[in-house]
């Protein structure tokens, strides 16, 4: 087993160091985390090499902690199921055990005296932990407010957008921009309150697969041109710093402002996925309102989110929950939304002192997830004959990556079937994308969404890996055998050149062969 163990890590560490040379980085270093900082040399098992700032950490992470990192497995994500695979970290995240036990303190504290703790403990706690999470985004602490999660933020502000054309502030017809690929709450929460009040939605159709951050940004231009030409009033772009599926790092910071210079007065970001997977500087960005999930990539419990909110806006937003607290400003208001639970909020502080612990913190953390996310996406995508959809500059710890056409998966229904056949059979868990918009000559016609964090081993992609040509050894098998008897007339206008079986020719999906007898067969007729 241990001989086993050394060759997987071997394996591993080849296809890393082809995935880094491959980024065309001199150091065989990910580009994205090249700072121009001073360097130094320092001495591993393969010999010497040049490191500049957060690199130093990052390789220590990547080369140095393993043993570590085997002991944090066990004793901060022991209670993970055993022999479960868990590829699906941006869903749900998953909380240590020692933060974990700061929740139960909290939980118990509040539960043996309860009036003791809420006239004299949870405010305070509560500031102390806003003030740690302050600090990490880079704002005043009354700026910052901690809620449920990143839902209840977008719904905070389409609420404003909702009295804002009822007073008057905003005229029936104005608009509201958005990404095609928000997220379906975030989108929901804009429908009922900002549609419904009158407002009109514009959306930009960002492409997937995507080559770089400058043709998002491009399209986004390109919407706000014709946006203009057509004497549209955009009053709130809704941008994503993370898209969460498919998982694409957006360049926010330019995208905001590039609404500035179009005249959007406000701008949200939803950046449920970012804190955690990337760095978040709300003052450099200047958005007006983001907001992010801290039990997804920061480590919280469940039921943690942070949202920050420009001064100038803050007397006229309202907790969605109307409580006690009404009228006393936003901070009063999510301090307190009735009696619940608040023990995931007071204890994110928690999550900092769980991130350093790990050496590099979480800085460390962040290098390390990304670059093994990105070497595994490649590993897939080589064994499956697809590819990845974004480069890897705009991946942070998650990669989407295409599935074997064989599969034939082109559904959001179908994705669920492979996500629970994978989960009931191999105890993996994933998620999935089937892109809106695809030309039918494209072969890939789904993608995994993959995340990597420190309880994930190199065995969890190999088994994926496997757990997926098994499906399609098995489906290539069904099929032959079915149809074994079907073949293609052939004719001037087979573009495929060569007899083929249904299904068994790597080019079915894109077959323009106009008198082909299985084109009805196939769904192409």
């Amino acid at each position: 087993m241990e001989h086993e163990a050394a060759m997987r890590e071997r394996d591993l560490a080849l296809a890393m160091h082809e995935t880094f040379m491959a980024s065309g980085s001199e150091d065989g270093l990910s580009p994205r985390l090249q700072q121009q900082q001073s360097s130094e040399m320092i001495y591993s098992p393969r010999g010497a090499t040049r490191l500049w700032g957060e690199q130093r950490s990052m390789v220590a992470a990547r080369e140095l902690n393993e043993a570590f990192l085997r002991t944090l497995r066990k004793t901060e994500f022991g209670h993970h199921e055993r022999g479960a695979a868990r590829l699906n970290h941006g869903s749900f995240g998953s909380c240590p055990k020692s933060v974990l036990a700061a929740q139960a303190e909290f939980a118990q504290t509040w539960l043996k005296q309860p009036d003791a703790f809420y006239f004299g403990g949870v405010e305070a706690a509560l500031l102390q932990a806003r003030r740690a999470v302050a600090e990490h985004v880079n704002c005043p602490v009354h700026e910052l407010v901690l809620i449920d999660n990143a839902t209840t933020s977008a719904t905070i502000v389409a609420m404003d957008v909702m009295w804002a054309l009822a007073e008057g502030r905003y005229a029936k017809g104005d608009t509201i921009l958005m990404l095609n690929f928000a997220y379906k709450a975030v989108s929901n929460a804009f429908h009922a309150y900002g549609v419904r009040a009158g407002a009109q939605l514009l959306i930009v159709e960002i492409p997937f697969p995507i080559t770089s951050a400058s043709e998002a940004l491009a399209t986004l231009e390109e919407a706000l041109k014709k946006a203009k030409a057509e004497d549209r009033v955009i009053r709130l772009a809704v941008l994503d710093h993370i898209v969460s599926m498919p998982s694409i790092i957006l360049p926010v910071k330019e995208m905001v402002a590039l609404c500035r210079s179009y005249g959007i007065e406000q701008v949200f970001v939803d950046g449920a996925q970012a804190i955690g997977q990337v760095e978040v500087n709300v003052q450099d960005m200047d958005a007006d309102y983001y907001t992010s999930n801290l039990n997804k990539w920061l480590f919280a419990p469940t039921t943690a989110s942070l949202f920050h909110c420009k001064a100038k806006h803050l007397s006229r937003l309202h907790h969605p929950i109307i409580s006690h607290n009404y009228g006393k400003g936003l901070v009063a208001e999510c301090n307190w939304v009735g009696t619940r639970d608040y023990s995931a909020l007071l204890a994110v502080p928690a999550c900092f002192q769980f991130m350093n612990s790990v050496p590099g913190g979480l800085k460390a953390i962040r290098a390390y997830n990304h670059d093994r996310v990105v070497a595994m996406g490649k590993m897939l995508a080589d064994a499956w004959g697809t590819h990845c959809g974004v480069p890897a500059d705009m991946m942070g710890s998650m990669v989407t990556v295409g599935l074997p056409p064989a599969l034939q998966i082109s559904s959001a229904n179908e994705v669920h079937d492979l996500r629970t056949c994978l989960r009931q059979e191999s105890s993996i868990e994933i998620h999935g994308f089937v892109p809106p918009k695809r030309e039918v000559s494209q072969a890939v016609t789904a993608y995994l969404r993959i995340s990597h964090q420190l309880y994930n081993t190199y065995d969890d992609y190999l088994r994926l890996r496997d757990a997926i040509n098994t499906l399609v050894a098995k489906a290539t098998k069904d099929r032959n055998s079915s149809m074994s008897e079907i073949w293609l007339d052939m004719s001037e206008d087979c573009n495929v050149g060569s007899v083929c079986k249904m299904f068994s020719c790597a080019a079915w999906a894109g077959c323009q062969a106009a008198r082909c007898a299985n084109r009805k067969r196939i769904g192409l007729a």
